[in-house]
């Protein structure tokens, strides 16, 4: 019997183990107040909160459903409008008038995710080889951009680097959209 009790509690502890880590990384009011602070954000604790200017932007981490919403504003509002994601999801999402895709002519890209821009010319420069890299090198891309701001739609924010890399990505995607003003 006590055998049996043995073996039990050690199933059990590492089960524990990673059930306190899991909850601990992906609780926003325990993990983000450190995001913030490497990034050089503020965190605000009611609703769990980033916000802050990121190389002269504001941007934003919020709470969304079981997920996460980040925001980057505009300098000037655009009149373009952009959706970067999985393929299902921009097509669903995207309603009866939508832009057609941009032709990147990148197989890579093309089978995982799907862009669309509502300039042809626009779409056809801004997914660049180099933007597109660096979207297929995250695991989770939802971008829609319209009029003042860029918004980009996660199920979790825990990685700093990651975090970063949007932010950055944003920020690229934001400066293209201002050279179409509203």
């Amino acid at each position: 019997m006590l055998n049996i009790l043995g073996v039990l509690l050690l199933l059990l502890v590492p089960f524990v183990i990673y059930m306190v880590q899991h909850q601990q990384a992906n609780n926003p009011s325990l993990r983000w107040p450190k995001l913030a602070q490497m990034l050089g954000l503020q965190y605000q604790k009611d609703p769990p909160r980033i916000a802050g200017q990121w190389h002269g932007r504001a941007v934003a981490v919020d709470l969304q459903g079981e997920g996460a919403r980040i925001s980057c504003g505009l300098l000037k509002p655009s009149r373009l409008r952009v959706e970067v994601g999985p393929k299902d999801l921009v097509t669903k999402r995207s309603g009866v008038v939508v832009p057609d895709p941009v032709a990147t002519g990148d197989s890579a890209f093309d089978e995982r995710l799907l862009a669309r821009v509502s300039d042809k010319a626009a779409g056809a420069k801004m997914m660049d080889p180099m933007l597109r890299q660096r979207l297929l090198a995250l695991k989770n891309v939802d971008v829609v951009g319209q009029g003042g701001a860029v918004q980009w739609t996660m199920p979790a924010v825990t990685d700093p680097d990651e975090l970063e890399e949007i932010l950055k990505l944003m920020g690229e995607i934001a400066s293209e959209m201002e050279g179409f003003p509203a």
